[in-house]
């Protein structure tokens, strides 16, 4: 067991050397949301009576990024390791495939890949919760659930080396909570004795309800608390412990509930140094640029908004009243005889200079855009015209530089349907109803463990055990995922390759089966109204029971097709024979006749 020393010196590591990273996300994250000059910018420009302004290309870029990824349709399929477990792997799919539609996963998956794409390090909790409902028996339904941990709150072991973190001694998550909260949860005596103005790691002190007063919380009263998760070894075994804690209080703390080997969390960095293991997020590069784009914003309109004026003495009669007159955006301004026409007064235009820093500004965005490895393609910014296969090209050309970000958010939603795979061994005994939404949109219903009655509804049993169908073995089973882009390539020109596909299935199909099972495939394609509604019906007649006398009438008439068939190459094969005997006999005659002739003239 550890001691309270212990758990505050592994989350003062962890802090101490993640803090050039955490510090370098959280400018990133205010860059993001638009909170891009300093200080010092900010007083220049409210000085000058200057509008603030600036252009977030960080959101331009990531919500592009990000709803790019949301297009993608990712694939996910349960393997048996062994030939028994192969049925049991189909209905472990369809229970993971029901996570997503029945919980609130993908909004916390959007933020999980925002942390990514900003910070660098993404965390997403994977828990099992028990429904109130229950079967027959008394046995209560489980959820499975995915909870967005923001980075901020994650504090990781820096030296592991696994990609998905499975060899880390560590994890805490610290946040604010309610006193009132951990009424709830822990002895009273104990939360009484929390402070909720400690700052043991300097990283906690900005909250946005904090408005300190003599040393407390005036507006809310909240303790800091951490969770901590740990790999200990006890007697030369691993044992994995966690803890709830705050400041020099163990509130409480226990084994693992769960029987796999590691955290319940899925853990993934995107980018990270290897010399000092500092992770980061895909803006660090965009950085300059994005500041030397608002720098050019700024300076264009500050020479929209200024004027540069050269003349002579003689020119005017008082200069500081000339000067600001002369700056009015309505004014009427006396000026000496012949100042005007005898050029003693000159002013200096900034249009050259202007369209030089638009110039600029726009190669900027290029550049960023390129650095990322976007082009126009890929963010739906395309004007010009091209077939659907050059489209296609240049959307993969496109898709190279979000290939590291596609792929490490990937492994993560992997990484937390494997934990979800070995929560559904372990916690799904009750007999439920599992809804999968089909990528149709038609939604598909599966009954897990389900329990045999009988004719009178009462429970079937064997050896006084409840017999079931569908029942989830435990077994191992390998979890794989695959991404596929929705929007790839043009849905006219695929339809028009379905069909060619259909013609030359044609020749070696008479029947029409094969076409008729592809036909589904074909019409998703057709963005006529009732396409969809016709690829319903051929689906339904594909899974209803097929007709036998059907089928047989059909092999019947192809038998008698075959049978005539085999009669006329008979008779062509006799009728060629007598021809051919016929021809044989004429020929010996002839022979016959010519050496008969051939004597009479000899003699």
């Amino acid at each position: 067991m550890k001691t309270i020393t212990q758990l505050r010196g592994m989350l003062k590591e962890s802090y101490d050397l993640s803090k050039k990273s955490r510090e370098e996300a959280q400018l990133q994250r205010r860059y993001f949301d638009g909170e891009q000059l300093d200080a010092g910018t900010m007083a220049v420009l409210q000085s000058r009576g200057q509008p603030i302004t600036w252009e977030n290309i960080y959101q331009k870029i990531g919500n592009k990024i990000l709803g790019y990824k949301m297009s993608m349709k990712q694939e996910l399929k349960a393997k048996g390791r062994q030939r028994s477990d192969i049925a049991a792997a189909l209905l472990l799919t369809d229970v993971l495939l029901s996570i997503p539609d029945s919980t609130d996963y993908y909004a916390h998956k959007e933020r999980c890949d925002e942390d990514l794409l900003i910070a660098g390090l993404s965390v997403m909790e994977a828990s099992v919760h028990i429904l109130p409902e229950a079967d027959i028996l008394g046995e209560h339904e489980k959820e499975i659930r995915g909870y967005h941990v923001p980075f901020d709150e994650a504090f990781i072991d820096p030296y592991y080396k696994s990609p998905d973190y499975s060899d880390a001694r560590y994890f805490h998550r610290a946040r604010w909570l309610d006193r009132d909260y951990l009424y709830l949860h822990f002895d009273k005596a104990a939360v009484d004795t929390l402070i909720n103005n400690q700052n043991y790691t300097g990283d906690f002190s900005i909250d946005q309800y904090r408005n300190m007063a003599n040393g407390q919380d005036i507006n809310r009263d909240r303790i800091l608390v951490t969770v901590t998760w740990c790999r200990e070894y006890v007697d030369g075994k691993s044992t994995i412990r966690w803890y709830v804690w705050s400041n020099t209080t163990i509130l409480k703390h226990g084994d693992t509930p769960y029987k796999f080997d590691r955290f319940p969390f899925a853990i993934r960095r995107l980018y990270h140094m290897h010399s000092t293991g500092e992770f980061y997020g895909i803006f660090r590069n965009i950085k300059p640029i994005q500041d030397r784009i608002n720098f050019m914003h700024l300076r264009i309109a500050n020479m929209l908004g200024s004027v540069k004026l050269l003349y002579e003495a003689s020119a005017v009669d008082d200069g500081d009243l000339f000067a600001d007159e002369y700056s009015k955006d309505d004014a009427v301004v006396m000026l000496a005889d012949g100042a005007i026409s005898e050029g003693r007064i000159k002013e200096i235009k900034h249009s050259a200079e202007i369209n030089h820093l638009m110039q600029l500004i726009v190669d900027a965005r290029k550049q960023a855009e390129q650095i990322i490895g976007l082009n126009d393609e890929i963010l739906g910014a395309a004007v010009n015209r091209m077939s659907g296969y050059a489209i296609e090209q240049r959307q993969n050309v496109g898709m190279v530089g979000l290939q590291r970000f596609l792929q490490t958010s990937m492994k993560q939603d992997l990484d937390f349907y494997t934990l979800a795979s070995e929560f559904v061994q372990q916690y799904f005994s009750a007999e439920q109803i599992v809804r999968i939404v089909e990528p149709s949109g038609v939604d598909r219903v599966v009954t897990i463990n389900e329990i045999e009655r009988d004719q009178y509804g009462a429970v079937k049993r064997v050896s006084g055990a409840p017999v079931r169908r569908n029942l989830i073995n435990i077994g191992r089973y390998d979890i794989t995922m695959s991404m596929v882009n929705q929007t790839r390539g043009a849905t006219g020109e695929r339809y028009t390759q379905g069909v060619e596909l259909m013609k030359m299935m044609k020749e070696f199909d008479p029947t029409g089966q094969i076409g008729l099972a592809y036909m589904p495939e074909l019409l998703t394609d057709v963005e006529a109204a009732g396409a969809d509604k016709i690829r319903k019906i051929i689906e339904e007649m594909q899974k209803a029971p097929k007709d036998d006398s059907a089928a047989q009438m059909q092999q019947q008439q192809m038998m008698l097709t075959l049978q005539q068939m085999q009669s006329k190459i008979k008779e062509l094969e006799s009728k060629s024979m007598k021809n051919a005997a016929q021809a044989q006999k004429y020929i010996s005659e002839s022979s016959v006749s010519v050496g008969d002739t051939g004597g009479e003239m000899g003699s």
